[in-house]
C-alpha cells in the first residue's frame, strides 16, 4: 500500500471497486469462454471442470471479500477502529463478516461514517469505561486493584507468556492494552493512538529486547515472569477523570 492510498478520494475508491467487480466477472468469464473453446476441440471436460454455476458463486464471493477489504481500509484510514471501544470493534468486524454492511458507494460510506462520528461521544465513554473494567475486575486478589475506583496502580495477571525462557505478550491481552491506551489518549484530548506509537508497541519492543520494564507518555510497566503486568498511572488526573466517568458509588450496590 503506497501514500497516495491513505489520501484517496472517496469517489476514487468507489470508481476502482465498480471496475474491479467488472473486471472479475469477466475474468470468470475468459474462463469459461476458454474451456469451452477447447472442449469444442477435444471433446471431454476441456482443460477445466469449471461450471457457470462455479463461476456465479466464485465471483460473489470474491466480489464480497474485496467488499470486506474496502470496508476495513475506510475504518482504519478515518481511524474509526481507534476511536471505538473492543467490543463494538468487534461488532463491526462481526459485521462485515456476515456481509451486513452496505455495497460500496459515496452515499453508503458517507453515511455509515456519519453515523458512527455523530455518535463519536458515547463512543468515546464506552471506551473509557472499557478500560475502567479491564483495570478493576471484581474479585482480584491483588490489592492495588479496587472494584469501585481505579488507583495509582494496577495489577494484570496473564499478560505475559513466559515459558521456556522467553517473554512474549498474550495474544488475548493485545487489544485490552490497546483500549486502555486509547482512552488515556482521548481523555486527554489527543486523539487516537497512532501506530507504530502506543502502549503495545512499547511492551512489544521490550520483549524482542528482553527488557522486563518499559514507559510511555502515560505508563511505567513492569513485568514478572509469573505473567503479571503492573502498570504505575504518570497522570493521576486522568485516572480521577476515569473513576469520574465510569467507576464510582455509580457501581457500589448500597449507594
Amino acid at each position: 500500500m503506497n501514500d497516495l492510498t491513505k489520501y484517496m478520494p472517496v469517489h476514487t475508491i468507489v470508481e476502482n471497486y465498480d471496475e474491479a467487480k467488472k473486471e472479475i466477472t469477466a475474468g470468470y468469464d475468459s474462463i469459461i469462454a476458454a474451456n469451452g473453446r477447447i472442449q469444442a476441440v477435444i471433446g471431454g471436460y476441456g482443460f477445466s471442470d469449471f461450471k457457470i454455476r462455479d463461476a456465479d458463486r466464485c465471483i460473489e464471493h470474491d466480489i464480497n471479500e474485496m467488499k470486506k477489504q474496502i470496508w476495513r481500509h475506510i475504518f482504519n484510514k478515518c481511524d474509526i477502529y481507534n476511536l471505538v471501544s473492543e467490543k463494538r470493534r468487534d461488532e463491526l468486524d462481526d459485521q462485515l463478516e456476515k456481509g451486513e454492511l452496505p455495497e460500496v458507494t459515496v452515499e453508503t460510506i458517507q453515511s455509515t461514517l456519519d453515523g458512527l462520528l455523530n455518535n463519536v461521544g458515547n463512543l468515546y465513554k464506552e471506551t473509557v469505561a472499557e478500560a475502567f473494567e479491564f483495570l478493576r475486575p471484581p474479585g482480584s486478589r491483588h490489592k492495588t486493584n479496587t472494584e469501585y475506583e481505579v488507583g495509582k496502580k494496577a495489577v494484570k495477571e496473564w499478560c505475559f507468556d513466559t515459558s521456556f525462557g522467553s517473554c512474549r505478550l498474550a495474544y488475548r491481552i493485545e487489544p485490552h492494552l490497546r483500549s486502555l491506551d486509547n482512552a488515556f489518549h482521548l481523555m486527554d484530548g489527543k486523539g487516537p493512538v497512532k501506530y507504530p506509537g502506543g502502549m503495545y508497541t512499547a511492551l512489544s519492543t521490550a520483549c524482542r529486547e528482553n527488557k522486563w520494564k518499559a514507559e510511555t507518555e502515560y505508563f511505567k510497566l513492569k513485568w514478572y515472569k509469573v505473567g503479571t503486568l503492573h502498570i504505575d498511572f504518570k497522570r493521576l488526573d486522568l485516572v480521577a477523570k476515569m473513576n469520574a466517568m465510569a467507576g464510582g458509588n455509580r457501581l457500589r450496590k448500597d449507594a
